[in-house]
């Protein structure tokens, strides 16, 4: 770099001469590039509000999920309750009793009036004996025949098992009638009888249902449909569209995939989001048209930075030549640079103008010197991970223990579990010594994990109870190879060492875009200080398989991926250990990168 300058203060007078010739040239290529820039900063626009809003309605999704959990919640309290149980299938009540239930019924369901997000229940219980009892305030309620003739319920007494969510134009009761309403209605069923004898119906008000993603989107350019599996829209913020079946939408519907579509002559970015739970999908279309329509900043964009550009220039060339001399003086004083001397300050001397030149350069020599020093630092750190992770190796005296009880089965001819040993033997042996990428596949991890774990329960009588539940997006994550032996080791020959029968359950899914790795177990626990000494290295780690402690799995973890991740401990005296791993999300083209 310093023999360019050199270079390039020597032939200034060069560059000085067809300085103006390059100012033009520079014109025209700004314009030329600065409108592919602008095309392409609309693309990006596009896909960053198109990500931004995927966001959105995963938040949307989830929201909904809570107060279908709700629903769910009020549903069932009401199928339990013994009060209500007694009111619709006690038809020979005294008014003494039946004043009690019903006073029973308002103190226990007072509680489900209000769901997720403060809205209103509105719930409505019939029974089949044609008695009705509204804890909410809905108004006058309707004539039990009209209630039974509905569709709604209907539907419901087709599928007494479900909970059934229908779109209705009219709610049930005054204060809901010509209010579009979404009802949650499920049959009331003794468990132990089999008998049906009533329904409990929660009513959503059309507005209250729609407020979950009318304050979160932008209604000039978002269309949202939330359509049943007949595709009938039972939710929009277009309310013309509720309750219809909207021949220009079907084919938009039915395509489940994300994608950009022309609907009506307008182009439209569509994602999709199923809602199981609801019986519905949630379909979010982004009107890209408008989207560009409303950047109608950019041409005085243009214009602006077209000024500014010819302005810089023109005071560019000012101070062209002006710009050299400083550069000579210092170059004078910092031959030594050239050699990696970040030690070597400019004097600062001179004009103002060459004393804030020669501080700012010493500042950038100082921030060198201490940015290589920490990234030679960090590189020398990371290698020695790296060289610990090749170094891994098998314990003999696990090889020389499995073996054993391998010669002791088929010493007592049980050749199947013989076979069974040594198959997850086998199995175990390839994936650590065959395979020398440091990163696997979760699948592959669990997989010797398993074969492990099936070893040491030949050895120990089955004392141990694994499982493992791997959320469905986390299959093809990759992770750290052998991250996750050294915690199941220490489960087995630490926290079991006093009980006959131990389990440990292992739990991998990703939450807040991180990897959340949980191991569980119901063993004898740790204090605080013994957790302490294990994340610190102090305590007398049990060797068994790979040699890898917890604390080397912890610092390993910190130092390729940062503070933010790493291993943490819970754990309580007599009642079991929870270990907590957070690493990033890596797929494999991750991986291939790192390597590169």
């Amino acid at each position: 770099m310093i023999q360019k300058i050199k270079n390039y203060i020597q032939y200034h007078k060069f560059f000085f001469t067809i300085s103006i010739i390059t100012t033009v040239c520079v014109i025209a290529v700004t314009l030329f590039v600065s409108y592919f820039v602008i095309q392409m900063s609309v693309d990006v626009y596009l896909e960053a509000y198109s990500d931004s809003n995927k966001k959105i309605i995963y938040q949307i999704r989830d929201d909904y999920y809570e107060l279908h959990s709700d629903v769910v919640n009020v549903l069932s309290n009401c199928q339990n309750n013994q009060a209500l149980y007694q009111y619709f299938t006690n038809n020979d009540l005294t008014s003494a009793q039946e004043s009690h239930y019903i006073y029973t019924m308002a103190s226990q369901l007072e509680q489900y009036g209000v769901l997720h997000n403060n809205i209103s229940s509105n719930l409505l219980l019939v029974g089949f004996n044609q008695k009705k009892y509204c804890p909410n305030s809905l108004g006058g309620i309707d004539d039990y025949q009209e209630i039974m003739q509905s569709e709604v319920v209907k539907k419901a007494l087709e599928n007494p098992r479900e909970i059934i969510y229908q779109y209705a134009q009219d709610g049930f009761g005054q204060n809901l009638k010509k209010h579009d309403v979404i009802i949650a209605i499920k049959v009331l069923r003794n468990v132990d009888t089999k008998q049906n004898y009533g329904l409990a119906i929660v009513m959503l008000d059309q507005r209250d249902f729609a407020s979950y993603y009318t304050n979160l989107i932008d209604e000039h350019i978002n269309e949202i449909y939330i359509v049943d599996e007949q595709q009938k829209i039972i939710s929009s913020n277009h309310a013309n569209y509720i309750g219809k079946i909207d021949q220009s939408l079907q084919a938009v519907f039915k395509k489940k995939e994300d994608s950009s579509q022309k609907v009506n002559g307008r182009k439209y970015s569509v994602s999709y989001t199923n809602m199981p739970f609801m019986d519905s999908q949630f379909v979010s279309m982004i009107d890209e048209t408008g989207l560009i329509e409303q950047i109608n900043f950019i041409p005085s964009v243009f214009m602006i930075g077209l000024v500014v550009l010819m302005i810089a220039i023109t005071i560019t060339l000012i101070l062209f030549r002006k710009s050299f001399e400083p550069l000579n003086v210092m170059m004078k004083q910092i031959p030594a640079i050239t050699q990696g001397d970040f030690e070597h300050h400019v004097e600062v001397s001179g004009s103002g103008e060459i004393q804030e030149l020669s501080r700012a350069f010493n500042t950038m020599m100082d921030g060198l010197k201490e940015y290589v020093d920490r990234v030679v630092k960090l590189q020398e750190e990371k290698r020695l991970v790296e060289i610990r992770a090749l170094q891994m190796q098998i314990n003999p005296h696990f090889v020389y223990n499995t073996l054993t009880s391998i010669k002791f089965l088929i010493w007592q001819k049980n050749n199947q579990l013989a076979i069974e040993a040594i198959e997850a033997f086998i199995q175990l042996l390839r994936n650590t010594l065959s395979h020398h990428d440091e990163y696997v596949m979760i699948d592959e991890e669990i997989e010797n994990l398993k074969n492990y774990v099936k070893i040491q329960n030949i050895r120990y009588n089955n004392k141990i109870i694994a499982t493992y539940d791997i959320d469905q997006s986390c299959h093809d994550l990759m992770i750290l190879k052998m991250l996750l032996q050294p915690f199941i080791e220490n489960a087995i020959f630490h926290a079991f060492n006093e009980q006959e029968v131990g389990t440990i359950k292992v739990f991998v899914k990703v939450i807040k875009n991180q990897l959340t790795i949980e191991i569980i177990d119901n063993g004898i626990g740790m204090s605080e200080d013994e957790v302490n000494q294990l994340l610190s290295g102090e305590a007398d780690q049990h060797k068994n398989f790979s040699g890898i402690g917890v604390n080397n799995v912890n610092k390993r973890i910190k130092l390729l991926y940062g503070e933010g991740f790493g291993v943490k401990i819970n754990s309580i005296v007599s009642q079991g250990t929870i270990v907590s791993i957070v690493l990033p999300v890596l797929v494999k083209e991750d991986v291939m990168v790192e390597k590169l």
